[in-house]
């Protein structure tokens, strides 16, 4: 039997940050100091019109938004002040929206507020304050009561009708001798290794084998997805840079990897709020790729093992896509460990002897990829 406990209010959790940042804002921009302000004032006062104050919060997280997503595309503004008061400045409108939202009853809407507002974050100290909020309303959607229904929904989900599609991945753990050779090749760099079990005992492989547990325990999320220029068109209003939507995780699921349709199927614009540079071949649906999803949502990351000889400080990113989803030709500048949870990838390796013949002509349809010669590709 599980338990459904009340939500502490966001106000009540948000309120310092909220106040030093209007502080902030006093000094360095007074007319949105006094935006932030007012709708403060509206939340804190307990308004009977929570709807109205989460109308102007998404007004205001709109506008900031917009802000920051083009201040993204310029190399000179970032690390601005203006860049950081305007992150600060969004993070404090998306609590004080959660706080109004959740008072009227949404959560949901309250949950997507600060989620957009963290995959813009500028600053450790506004992700810490959205954080904070979120586990907050990510912990009453996931394990209170859902409207419309009379219990809260299970915390495994029963198997989904229908599943990824893909093959099952290998069964059992390496043996020692393997995972100390394998140990011994990441430690020396030398050259690529497999490692097929590396991560069968991991709580993923099982819990991320068929749709239903991510969508109903995040699908809530919003996650920033790469899209090909043939579903963009004229909708990139400032350049490449803006190949990206946003859109809930489920909304991902069931949209792209399991419909096959463009992540632009809901009319989402696309914009540029991810601080990586997507580099998506044009005919890319939807990629969920090089995105530090475990940050956003630390509760994935319990999903996952520790791999051996890799640094707790380590880079952790995710790539989610479709089938037939590929990653254009490129040169990472640092080693890497590639773990496939679900489905299969191909991955194709050139030495570094091979450098300069790979860097053949840019292919017009990608951004920045480059085509490889065919006797490379056999």
């Amino acid at each position: 039997m599980r338990i459904s406990r009340p939500m502490v209010d966001p106000f009540d959790a948000s309120a310092a940050f909220v106040a030093e940042t209007i502080g902030l804002l006093r000094e360095h921009k007074p007319g949105l100091a006094s935006a932030v302000r007012s709708l403060c004032s509206d939340v804190e006062s307990g308004s009977s019109r929570p709807v109205l104050a989460a109308s102007v919060a998404q007004g205001l997280h709109a506008d900031l938004s917009g802000c920051l997503d083009r201040l993204r595309l310029l190399p000179s503004a970032a690390g601005s002040a203006d860049e950081q008061q305007l992150s600060a400045a969004l993070a404090a409108v998306a609590l004080l929206g959660a706080a109004a939202f959740s008072r009227g009853g949404r959560l949901e809407d309250g949950s997507a507020l600060l989620d957009a507002a963290l995959l813009r974050s500028r600053a450790a100290a506004h992700s810490a304050a959205l954080q904070r909020v979120l586990s907050l309303v990510s912990l009453t959607l996931t394990t209170g009561p859902h409207p419309g229904t009379s219990s809260p929904p299970a915390t495994e989900p029963p198997p989904s009708t229908r599943g990824w599609g893909v093959p099952p991945p290998p069964t059992g753990e390496m043996s020692g001798a393997d995972l100390r050779a394998f140990v011994s090749a990441v430690c020396a760099l030398s050259c690529p290794r497999l490692a097929p079990r590396l991560a069968a005992a991991w709580p993923a492989v099982r819990r991320w084998s068929e749709p239903n547990y991510l969508r109903a325990r995040h699908g809530h999320r919003l996650v920033p997805v790469e899209v090909g220029a043939e579903h963009i068109g004229e909708r990139a209003l400032h350049g490449v840079g803006e190949q990206q939507v946003v859109c809930t995780l489920e909304a991902f699921i069931d949209d792209v990897i399991l419909a096959g349709h463009a992540a632009t199927r809901r009319g989402g614009l696309p914009t540029a709020v991810s601080p990586t540079v997507p580099v998506t071949s044009s005919c890319t649906r939807g990629y969920l790729a090089q995105h530090t999803l475990f940050e956003q949502i630390p509760s994935l990351r319990d999903d996952l093992g520790t791999p051996p000889a890799v640094p707790p400080s380590a880079d952790l990113r995710a790539w989610f896509g479709p089938a037939g989803v590929a990653t254009p030709v490129h040169h990472d500048l640092h080693h890497g460990l590639l773990v496939q949870l679900v489905g299969r990838k191909r991955v194709q390796l050139w030495p570094p002897a091979a450098r300069g013949t790979v860097a053949a002509q840019p292919d017009a349809r990608t951004c920045g990829a480059r085509r490889i010669p065919g006797h490379l590709l056999r």
